[in-house]
């Protein structure tokens, strides 16, 4: 890694393969957004590749190009993941990898014993992301190396960004080259769980606090999708409902379908009596 010139970074978020729409890449926004917002110097520093996010795209990966793999892990793409991690040390061994997502946590560890991963992430990805980032910046890919213990301690984010990565653009031009298809965007206005429901698989927000997302931020998404044709809208929230804004932010996407048509359909994880 030349720590002279930007640091390539690489993110593959594969959503599950029984989907017929092209669902955009969650993972690769947010830590788009948040570096933007609370890493901004850190941020000038980093060139972003365009995401993998689909899987046609991973009959011909080539990984010379990117410095940093960021791989997102859910359990239909986990396996395929570090497959992809190996292939990327194959063609470029001093670059860095980095795994996070649900199935990282689920499995509790079993996988930190890889040797083509240089750092694991548990739990929420943006703040430990953006540190391991901030650290190759300063102090290259060596010392960085030597802190993943560090790196990999679990450090929500106090709060979510006010930036938005569909208001910045990051989106647009997957939106354009899909435009023959049905685009779902995975969309978040809270993170948190406050229950502890003994059978749910959620992961690691339960038993948590609600954090929101800026209201303001949230009304100007909602006229993107109608603007940018979004079809489906998938929202990630654990409890849509619980806040009374909620029915605020359920009228404006009716008010936003009426007048564009879009989104078609939306679903949610609705509120637990």
């Amino acid at each position: 890694m030349d720590e002279t010139k930007p640091i390539k970074v690489l993110v593959v978020d594969l959503s599950f393969k029984e989907s017929h729409d092209v669902i955009l890449p969650h993972v690769y926004g947010s830590l788009r957004a948040y570096l933007h917002e609370f890493y901004h110097d850190t941020s000038t520093k980093i060139a972003w590749l365009p995401p993998i996010y689909r899987w046609q795209d991973l009959s011909t990966p080539n990984f010379a190009e990117a410095d940093v793999l960021a791989l997102s892990c859910y359990v239909w793409s986990i396996e395929t993941q570090l497959r992809l991690a190996h292939e990327f040390k194959a063609q470029n061994p001093n670059g860095i990898v980095v795994c996070g997502g649900p199935q990282v946590e689920q499995a509790g560890g079993i996988y930190k014993d890889i040797a083509d991963v240089d750092f694991w992430v548990y739990k929420e990805g943006e703040e430990p992301f953006g540190r391991i980032m901030k650290s190759l910046v300063e102090h290259g890919t060596a010392a960085t190396k030597l802190r993943r213990a560090e790196f990999e301690k679990h450090t929500p984010p106090t709060r979510l960004p006010t930036t938005s990565p569909y208001l910045l653009g990051l989106y647009d031009p997957l939106v354009e080259e899909n435009r023959s298809a049905t685009i779902t965007a995975i969309w978040e206005t809270t993170r948190g769980c406050p229950f502890n429901c003994s059978f749910c698989n959620w992961g690691s927000y339960t038993s948590s606090k609600v954090r929101e997302v800026d209201i303001e931020r949230i009304r100007k998404e909602i006229l993107w999708f109608g603007e940018k044709q979004i079809g489906h809208l998938y929202i990630t929230d654990a409890n849509f409902g619980i806040l009374p804004r909620d029915v605020a932010i359920a009228r404006l996407l009716a008010e936003t379908n009426t007048k564009t048509g879009y989104p078609r359909q939306i679903w949610a994880n609705y509120n637990k009596n």
